[in-house]
């Protein structure tokens, strides 16, 4: 079995992976408006993943405004079957394990701690979402994923973040052979983060993109209006300074040929690639820095220009901004 599942890996095949996005189910401790909540909604639509989550509370605030956009798969995150009740017609509901068996269309959330002590009727349930794991990472993870993908149990994943991992359990989880995985976009809530994972299964050519992913970047502005807090600029694949190179031979290097530094281009995730000044810059990257800002080489004195900016960049403690680096580069014609 696990011989089978290894092959099946590094034979590239993409398999039927079926991604759950639940960001909408993280956002009830914050005070979005119904606008800014179908606003990161119709964004978050453009993703390739199979079902979009939300929590009761969001899903009401989502129809009082209109109703859902169609052709997509809504699942609801309810507390109780009553809750649940009041909102008929979903394409399926996500509840605690205390509920189970309550109804048939539910999807019932169980600790993975609490796995061993917890009987599954298949007859009753649309499946089991194991939450958590992530203390497992000390373990033999590969192992007991095989173990639980084997079982007769309709099981989907959502790992927890606790201990900085839950990204890499997800991937394990798809690359081994489970067919369904909950992800949030950017993490939030604790849990693996959407756009890390659609990149990971994208670059080793296990998950087909019948999306776009270039919607990353207004995603993760929806997002951060509602939260209230910028995203890490150095956040994988969504922060803003992850394309930004200084040192000169970076940049002669991409310049030259950008796949030797960049897994994909950024404009892939709706990025842009930054070259920026600072006391790493060399002459290739002031050359480079120029020609994007449409400075002329003539006449400028390139030797002065970097012992400048590297000066300049030393005493400030940061890189220049571009209004900083024109003013240098004045100086030296």
């Amino acid at each position: 079995m696990k011989y089978l599942m290894q092959l099946i890996y590094f034979s590239g095949v993409r398999r039927m992976i079926r991604i759950i996005d639940n960001t909408l189910s993280c956002l009830d401790s914050y005070h979005a408006s119904p606008h800014d909540l179908y606003q990161l909604l119709e964004s978050l639509l453009k993703l390739p993943t199979t079902y979009i989550e939300m929590s009761a509370s969001v899903y009401e605030k989502l129809i009082s405004l209109k109703t859902l956009p169609p052709n997509r798969k809504y699942l609801l995150h309810v507390v109780s079957a009553m809750q649940a009740d009041r909102h008929p017609g979903l394409a399926g509901y996500i509840m605690p394990a205390e509920s189970f068996g309550k109804m048939g269309n539910a999807v019932y959330e169980i600790n993975f701690k609490n796995m061993d002590n917890f009987v599954f009727d298949e007859k009753c349930v649309q499946g089991l979402r194991i939450v958590g794991f992530a203390e497992r990472m000390a373990k033999e993870i590969e192992q007991e994923i095989i173990d639980i993908l084997a079982s007769k149990e309709k099981f989907e994943f959502c790992p927890k973040n606790d201990y900085f991992c839950a990204t890499a359990l997800a991937f394990e989880w798809c690359r081994l052979g489970g067919q369904k995985i909950v992800a949030s976009f950017s993490g939030i809530g604790n849990q693996a983060g959407l756009e890390e994972l659609l990149m990971a299964l994208h670059l080793e050519n296990l998950y087909e993109l019948k999306g776009d992913l270039s919607c990353c970047t207004e995603i993760k502005h929806c997002l951060e209006r509602i939260v209230g807090q910028n995203i890490a600029p150095n956040k994988a694949v969504i922060g803003e300074a992850i394309f930004a190179v200084e040192a000169g031979i970076h940049v002669d290097g991409i310049v030259k040929n950008p796949s030797i530094y960049e897994p994909y281009p950024p404009e892939f995730v709706g990025n842009k690639r930054q070259i920026v000044m600072g006391q790493y810059s060399g002459r290739n990257a002031v050359l480079a820095k120029m020609k994007e800002l449409q400075i002329p080489e003539n006449g400028v004195d390139l030797i002065k220009l970097v012992e400048l900016l590297q000066h300049k960049s030393l005493v400030l403690q940061k890189n220049l901004t571009d209004a900083e680096f024109a003013n240098l580069v004045r100086l030296v014609k």
